[in-house]
């Protein structure tokens, strides 16, 4: 398989901001779905509990607390950030972009990019590489925003969907690595894309999510396990063996069957969808900075960075896998948006 190498970028942090109210997914989908089938559906996703965004709180908002933290978190100042990436299906306005106004927001200098990237729930794989790339290309750190506020376009009706979607927002810190202290390493990218003829999983102008998903399940079992299974075996004889797989968080049956089938222990898959549920792209941090948090040394010595495996993986049809390095001592963390915020 060919692959894409960043040479000496670093995380310098993560953080992601959650919609305050944890909502219990049985009780939500109860009266739309019924209680049998309800559960049901909160067995199959394992979903206990989604984060709902309250009225009037959009993905701007959540990226935007998530971004402050991040940086406020991390050695850099907003000044010296050379671009800024924002991941988004839900960006509120068309236009200005996400990342302009997220931008122009915390105060980033003028001559600094800002872009949105809209790649759905490979999205994070995607906005990684080019904040990567921009690091070395600018020699400064770069802030990827990467979130959703999927419930603003799921049917509230629609027993296919309502149990599955969250929102949240996040934002990691990217930079060279000698910037942060970090060892030189090489991370490597690769990137599936089939389409989807078959609309099964499309969000229309205007319109509300709609989701096939059998046809999801069948994509991502086949196709992109192959892919994945497939970027594992090329890996480099000088690569780093992945610490942990860090899947995206399409709903947990689906992440265990995909784990299994790639060799990795349970305790070697890091989750966060048992307690927020499907936030699209951003499951992906959201689950890195969970999990990190909880066990801020482990698998890896203390003084060695983790070796993470991400996969992603759905609406395109189309998913990523990246093999990155998370500095220990990186500072992440999630937490609810701020009262006043949104």
């Amino acid at each position: 398989m060919s692959a894409i190498l960043c040479h000496d970028a670093a995380i310098a942090g993560v953080s992601a901001c959650v919609p305050p109210a944890a909502v219990d997914n049985l009780a939500r989908c109860t009266p739309v779905c019924g209680p049998e089938k309800a559960a049901t559906a909160v067995k199959t996703t394992g979903f206990r509990t989604l984060r709902v965004a309250p009225p009037g709180c959009g993905t701007f908002d959540l990226c935007l607390a998530a971004a402050r933290r991040a940086v406020g978190e991390s050695p850099f100042s907003p000044a010296g950030f050379g671009a800024l990436v924002a991941v988004t299906v839900t960006p509120g306005d068309e236009m200005p972009a996400l990342a302009n106004r997220l931008h122009r927001a915390l105060g980033f200098p003028p001559a600094a990019a800002a872009l949105d990237i809209r790649a759905a729930c490979a999205g994070y794989v995607y906005g990684l590489h080019a904040a990567a790339m921009y690091a070395a290309a600018t020699g400064r750190p770069v802030l990827l925003a990467d979130g959703d506020v999927q419930t603003s376009v799921a049917d509230p009706a629609d027993p296919a969907t309502l149990p599955v979607f969250s929102d949240a927002g996040t934002a990691t810190v990217v930079c060279p690595a000698a910037m942060c202290g970090a060892p030189p390493s090489t991370w490597r990218f690769a990137f599936l894309s089939e389409g989807d003829p078959s609309g099964a999983l499309r969000l229309p102008w205007g319109g509300r999510i709609a989701m096939d998903g059998f046809a999801v399940f069948r994509f991502a079992t086949g196709p992109a396990l192959d892919f994945l299974r497939g970027f594992l075996s090329s890996a480099p004889a000088d690569e780093p063996p992945p610490s942990v797989f860090v899947p995206h968080q399409a709903n947990m049956y689906m992440v265990r069957r995909i784990a299994q089938a790639l060799g990795f222990a349970e305790d070697r898959v890091w989750t966060s969808g048992e307690s927020y549920g499907n936030c699209g792209s951003a499951s992906v941090p959201l689950t890195i900075a969970h999990c990190a948090a909880a066990a801020p040394h482990a698998p890896s010595p203390s003084s060695a960075p983790r070796r993470l495996f991400l996969g992603a993986f759905g609406g395109g049809l189309a998913a990523a896998a990246a093999a990155v390095d998370l500095p220990c001592g990186c500072p992440v963390s999630v937490f609810p948006l701020p009262q006043g915020d949104g």
